[in-house]
């Protein structure tokens, strides 16, 4: 009794109409319920391929920081060799500075 009392404004005016009307209505109310989800997985999709261009970023900036935490633990070793005594090491200081440079 419940089901008919809420069916019932919708039934009645689904009767007024024609057939053909009845067939548009329905395929277009079939339509926007496939549209809505489909709009939502590409936005969606869209938003992954944000957070990857951004993760590849950050990939970038930690090689980046990678190489140059290289570079300056192998001065230091060098620097700290070369005060030492060990005055060989003065060409691979230069040349460490070289690659800070490059960076």
């Amino acid at each position: 009794m419940r089901m008919q009392k809420l069916l019932k404004p919708g039934l009645y005016i689904m009767d007024m109409l024609s057939f053909k009307l009845k067939i548009i209505f329905s395929i277009s109310f079939l339509l926007l319920i496939l549209i809505f989800p489909t709009m939502d997985m590409v936005s969606n999709s869209y938003d992954r391929i944000d957070i990857y261009h951004s993760q590849l970023e950050g990939l970038e900036y930690v090689s980046r920081l990678y190489r140059l935490i290289g570079i300056v633990q192998s001065h230091r070793f060098n620097v700290n060799s070369y005060l030492n005594g060990d005055i060989s090491k003065w060409k691979m200081i230069k040349e460490d500075e070289e690659r800070f440079e490059m960076l």
